[in-house]
């Protein structure tokens, strides 16, 4: 990741909004019917989706050319509409990862034994994480692993998206997918700034879809030794019952950006002029 280019941080200055002033007894049931029924199916549910980072719960649509739009609040409300069930999707295939190292979590806690099937998924997740696979599988290292194996919240990743893409207007976003500025250093692989300093060799990722950027976003915030505060920000707010916002986790970001603490302000100022926590609740 890097700082936007100036031509994408004058975008953002021109999107800043100003500040704003700030069931039944059915649908009761059928959430509680939902909920245990859920449980039955999950496991269903698991084999026919891969959960651990190549599947789609349904297909990510192209992004729209969002420079063509002239209305600024226009271009902000279509971008804000795409990007956030984007990101609900992806958050969604990690739940159901993440549910099934807490059914084998719960499982153990009774003495149940791990089975083959789920040692492999156990062993699968670790590899795609960051763990190694070859430890052996008890509840302090699931508890490790959910650490990382979480969801990010949606209001994060619209006003990241919004600050590194320029609300989608940027070269990256346009012509190769990519929201947060990500990086990959093999020459050739992905497309050259033009602001780049000599002697860097880094290009700018290309992704075929924003759900694949959005996948690997996710992934360097749960995985990278220099997100761990975010990490166990959000570990805090599970073990105290509360919802896991972005504007909380924001303060985990130091390092996402040179411009460190300027940026967590700037992250969270999106939030909360346009209002996107309430996608968090």
């Amino acid at each position: 990741m890097f700082p936007p280019s100036q031509e994408n941080r004058d975008v953002i200055a021109a999107f800043q909004p100003d500040a704003g002033p700030t069931g039944s007894r059915f649908h009761r049931a059928i959430d509680v019917a939902r909920r245990r029924w859920r449980q039955f199916a999950l496991w269903g549910a698991i084999a026919t989706v891969a959960v651990i980072g190549t599947s789609k719960l349904g297909e990510f649509e192209d992004l729209p050319d969002f420079g063509a739009i002239d209305d600024p609040a226009e271009r902000k409300a279509l971008f804000i509409s795409r990007v956030a069930p984007m990101a609900g999707k992806v958050n969604r295939e990690i739940e159901l990862t993440r549910e099934r190292l807490l059914i084998i979590d719960a499982g153990l806690a009774t003495g149940r034994p791990v089975g083959p099937v789920q040692r492999n998924f156990v062993r699968a997740v670790a590899r795609r994480y960051g763990f190694d696979d070859d430890r052996e599988i008890n509840r302090e290292w699931l508890r490790e692993m959910l650490a990382r194996v979480d969801v990010v919240p949606v209001s994060l990743v619209v006003a990241q998206a919004a600050i590194e893409s320029g609300w989608g207007t940027s070269r990256f976003a346009r012509h190769g997918n990519n929201l947060f500025g990500m990086r990959v250093y093999d020459a050739g692989e992905g497309m050259v700034p033009r602001e780049r300093a000599p002697g860097e060799e880094f290009e700018v990722a290309v992704y075929d879809d924003p759900g694949e950027a959005i996948r690997s976003y996710v992934h360097n915030l749960n995985t990278h030794a220099r997100y761990r505060d975010l990490r166990e920000l959000r570990a805090q707010l599970r073990r105290a019952g509360a919802v896991i916002d972005g504007e909380r986790l924001a303060d985990g970001l130091l390092h996402y950006s040179e411009q460190g603490a300027e940026y967590v302000g700037q992250v969270k100022s999106v939030i909360s002029y346009n209002e996107l926590g309430k996608f968090d609740r």
